[in-house]
């Protein structure tokens, strides 16, 4: 990892420990309540981040993630903004602020990938090219999300609830398909995946509005 990598996550994860704790902090919970969400959240946020490294390193490709920039506001080439809007972690913030800590907005991170000198097609029988496709990174973007759920499940048998709830909607939010996050390349990687992956964490969510 970067240094600019490693600066923008952690960036992101003050202002989503900041959002996920102001409730407890605000209702004068125990601060023992506190640290647990704070250690949730960035254990959230990095299972998803080195997962998706992972498959990444797998399709022998390099990803590096950033937080979620905005230049356009609308449809049209020239609908853009003079400078790029940092909403990764601008809408985190001013959501969980402007809520008391009653609404969190997980998205925040989006990445790039980039093509290693050693990506070969002997290596994978089933494609004959060296360029990385919206396929491979909808597979990408979508193994992040398929850990959270697996470890929302692993942390409500084994009782974390919070960390369980916390995996769940940060799958969540990487599924909306908007300007360049994870969702997006889901989305144009396979319609039928992003629909059906959607609807599964869509049910999770349903499930996790009922959890204590």
């Amino acid at each position: 990892m970067k240094a600019q990598e490693i600066s923008h996550i952690l960036l992101v994860l003050i202002v989503l420990i900041f959002a996920v704790i102001l409730k407890p902090f605000i209702i004068k919970e125990n601060y023992n309540i506190m640290l647990i969400a704070a250690l949730s959240i960035i254990l959230v946020v990095l299972i998803n981040i080195f997962t998706k490294k992972l498959v990444a390193y797998y399709f022998e490709t390099s990803i590096e993630h950033k937080i979620w920039l905005i230049d356009r506001y609308w449809i049209r080439r020239k609908d853009t903004f003079k400078n790029k809007i940092p909403f990764g972690i601008i809408i985190p913030f001013l959501a969980a602020l402007a809520s008391l800590g009653n609404f969190l907005f997980l998205a925040a991170l989006e990445f790039d990938v980039k093509t290693l000198s050693t990506r070969v097609s002997k290596r994978h029988e089933w494609y004959k090219f060296t360029d990385i496709t919206d396929f491979h990174l909808g597979i990408i973007a979508a193994s992040g999300v398929i850990l959270n759920l697996i470890f929302a499940v692993i942390g409500y048998l084994l009782g974390f609830s919070l960390f369980a709830k916390l995996n769940i909607y940060y799958a969540f939010y990487c599924m909306l398909p908007l300007w360049n996050l994870d969702g997006t390349k889901i989305f144009f990687a396979n319609k039928n995946i992003w629909a059906v992956l959607g609807a599964i964490v869509m049910i999770f969510v349903l499930y996790a509005l009922f959890l204590p």
